[in-house]
């Protein structure tokens, strides 16, 4: 028989030998983790890791995130995730009304319905990807696994409708602080993932909006645009278009932990910066190096 335990302390006595205290857990997911992140230290909000300097914590990130995508969907995991929504919403009586509502009416394909909408599961769910406070990423597993699993089951039939356009090329607009395009530029060349549910449009202009048009109001701040190469033939990461649940809109939602090459930065005249990526297969040469060691 199998037993999991949780390790509750490592100390090194004063003759050099290790004590582990291990504490018998029944049941894996009365595991309380706490408010804290062991991927992040600082518990800063990660939107691109850095893979070549933080290969260690995406590759646990990514074990986690795997492993939630492959439990079953319980009464249990829902009932554990309409428990945090009305702890972190209990003051708000709109957000708690529409808890209720997803808790009479949810069915998992509105996973993608729902996340169009402004309301607690959208917020929540990149907050948790965002901070990687694991407790609150497996208290979002109920709807995380739906969510992946609509967009790979919607995928199929995205691709199809490019009527064999291989190569794909999408924007995202955004702005963002001036340390970490330079450190997007300073490592041109490497990898990069997204931590979180990653939205993006074919339309440029679209995406010239959202990253402010070349004017900030925090001086800190640039606009960006991601210029995404994407090959059609990749399918390790679902991504599908969204515009049955936005009709206004062309959004093209990618699932958690997208992997794109940085190809290199341009400035344009109105002092917006263009960050050309291209994705990544997980057969990739350079990623087959990232990941040799957990072979």
């Amino acid at each position: 028989m199998n037993s999991t335990f949780l390790i509750k302390s490592v100390q090194l006595d004063e003759n050099n030998i290790w004590n582990i205290q291990l504490k018998l857990v029944d049941n894996i997911w009365d595991i309380d983790f706490g408010e804290r992140s062991i991927f992040s230290p600082n518990g800063d909000q990660i939107v691109i890791r850095h893979l070549s300097k933080e290969n260690e914590q995406f590759i646990a990130f990514k074990l986690l995130l795997d492993m939630i995508l492959r439990l079953d969907q319980t009464k249990y995991s829902k009932d554990e995730l309409l428990e945090f929504c009305r702890s972190k919403y209990a003051n708000d009586p709109i957000e708690i009304k529409k808890i209720k509502d997803f808790e009479d009416n949810y069915e998992s394909n509105d996973a993608v319905k729902w996340y169009t909408k402004n309301c607690f599961l959208y917020r929540l769910l990149n907050q948790s990807l965002r901070t990687e406070i694991i407790n609150s990423i497996v208290k979002m597993r109920y709807y995380i696994y739906d969510v992946h699993n609509q967009l790979a089951q919607l995928q199929s039939s995205f691709i199809e409708s490019l009527n064999g356009q291989t190569n794909l090329i999408l924007y995202r607009g955004q702005t963002m602080a001036k340390n970490e395009l330079d450190k997007i530029r300073e490592n041109c060349g490497s990898f990069i993932s997204m931590n979180s549910f990653l939205s993006a449009t074919q339309e440029k202009q679209v995406a010239v909006v959202f990253s402010g048009d070349g004017e900030t109001s925090n001086p800190n701040e640039v606009s960006v645009i991601y210029e995404m190469m994407i090959d059609t033939n990749i399918r390790s990461t679902p991504y599908a278009k969204i515009k049955s649940f936005i009709p206004d809109e062309e959004e093209i939602l990618f699932s958690m932990g997208p992997i794109f090459r940085i190809e290199h930065v341009d400035e344009s005249d109105n002092h917006v910066s263009y960050v050309k990526l291209t994705m990544v297969h997980l057969e990739d040469e350079l990623w087959n190096k990232l990941t040799k060691h957990l072979n």
